[in-house]
């Protein structure tokens, strides 16, 4: 699911994260509009999440009508992640790739039950996107290493809590 953030281009683009707190801002304070928009992250279900699937094209078709400044997403399976458990999924790498040309902020996931936070990662091209595991919500905690993406991680229950402001 990603949620939009509809606001000025003269806003910023900043954002601090931390593993009980996610937040953006720029100088003024103005509430943001947020539009949520559903995609199942079981790819199997959905005809596939590779390139020119049903799923990835949606996912496209959905970024390309909805042209915003800030876009935060968030599913299930974490594209990056250095958790001993599952790990990285490369089966929703062509869904990541979407948001990553579309110039999304932050993606947030789960699956693994621990808290990684990445710095901000550049494939390619000009934009880096921060992506979150947070899988610290109430159920068994799994170990969690450290990889070259790494920012902070931790096996610890957790939420997290955001704000958008500012423009």
């Amino acid at each position: 699911t990603a949620l939009r953030a509809k606001h000025p281009t003269s806003c910023s683009r900043a954002a601090t994260t931390s593993a009980s707190r996610v937040s953006s801002s720029s100088s003024s304070a103005a509430a943001h509009e947020l539009q949520p928009s559903a995609t199942r992250n079981e790819c199997a279900a959905v005809g596939g999440c590779a390139a020119g699937s049903p799923q990835e094209t949606w996912l496209r078709a959905d970024l390309a009508a909805n042209q915003l400044d800030n876009i935060l997403a968030y599913w299930h399976h974490p594209r990056y992640s250095s958790g001993f458990t599952h790990g990285s999924s490369t089966r929703v790498r062509d869904l990541y790739r979407a948001l990553y040309e579309f110039g999304a902020d932050v993606v947030l996931a789960g699956h693994e039950h621990n808290y990684e936070r990445l710095v901000p990662w550049r494939e390619s091209g000009p934009y880096a996107v921060t992506y979150i595991v947070t899988g610290g919500g109430g159920a068994e905690l799994r170990a969690v290493g450290q990889s070259e993406w790494t920012a902070i991680a931790r096996s610890s229950h957790h939420y997290l809590r955001g704000t958008i402001s500012g423009c």
